[in-house]
């Protein structure tokens, strides 16, 4: 019996990560990438002041594991509701984590830093591929709506509207992080500070003005970068295959 579960779990993650397996696959050489860097500037001047790239790098993996999980349990046409809703809900929670690296920016010293370009392609190279770990995962969200909601039309649409959303709560989410130094399982651990800051800024926001200048500034990049890339998908998936072309008369 217990063999029988585990095989059905093994082939349900199978037919969900099939389709990003190129992608995951560049995902981790990225991050051992980025991990080898920070090593080699950890050796080179025995300073460990970007250790904490490396925690946020794997809070940014854990919304891309929620997602496929997610997905997971929706796989072959039955859904376990209970699951898939916990599943969603970390997806939610952690989601923000992801793009949260582009913010790590911040810590780049400029004067009198010799390592400058150096530093610089390192934290781009967590904080892209932070950004990369957040689009498929809401790529993995918005293909598992539409899976689930029968009509096709509608499933489309709801996959867009949480596109729309999510860039927003992660522009938001930011934030929260960067400015107000909350975590996501702070909405666990203390969840009324958190709801009462969130609570603050919605019911004056004239008193907040760069709470909402940044959240939208991020929320804008965030949502024309994933339609760029969706829009590059949708390219391949248009141009025709070497054999279709028709043939000269």
């Amino acid at each position: 019996m217990r063999n029988t579960i585990h095989k059905a779990l093994a082939s349900r993650w199978t037919c969900v990560v099939r389709p990003y397996v190129l992608i995951l696959a560049t995902l981790i050489v990225a991050s051992g990438l980025s991990a080898a860097m920070l090593a080699a500037r950890w050796l080179y001047t025995g300073s460990s002041s970007y250790r904490f790239l490396l925690w946020n790098l794997f809070l940014a993996w854990i919304p891309l594991v929620s997602a496929f999980a997610a997905s997971a349990f929706c796989a072959g046409g039955r859904c376990r509701t209970i699951s898939l809703l916990v599943c969603s809900g970390v997806w939610l929670l952690f989601f923000p984590n992801a793009p949260y690296i582009l913010t790590d920016l911040f810590h780049l010293r400029v004067r009198d830093n010799s390592l400058f370009w150096y530093d610089l392609i390192m934290l781009l190279s967590f904080a892209w591929t932070g950004c990369f770990l957040g689009f498929v995962s809401l790529n993995a969200m918005q293909r598992l709506i539409e899976r689930i909601v029968p009509v096709r039309f509608l499933g489309a649409a709801m996959g867009w509207a949480l596109v729309i959303v999510m860039a927003g709560v992660s522009g938001f989410g930011i934030y929260m992080g960067r400015f107000l130094r909350w975590n996501s399982w702070d909405m666990l651990l203390r969840p009324l500070s958190v709801l009462g800051d969130i609570w603050d800024r919605i019911a004056n926001p004239l008193a907040h003005n760069r709470t909402f200048a940044f959240s939208i500034a991020f929320s804008v990049f965030f949502l024309v970068t994933y339609l760029l890339l969706t829009s590059f998908a949708y390219l391949r998936r248009e141009q025709p295959a070497p054999n279709s072309a028709a043939a000269p008369r």
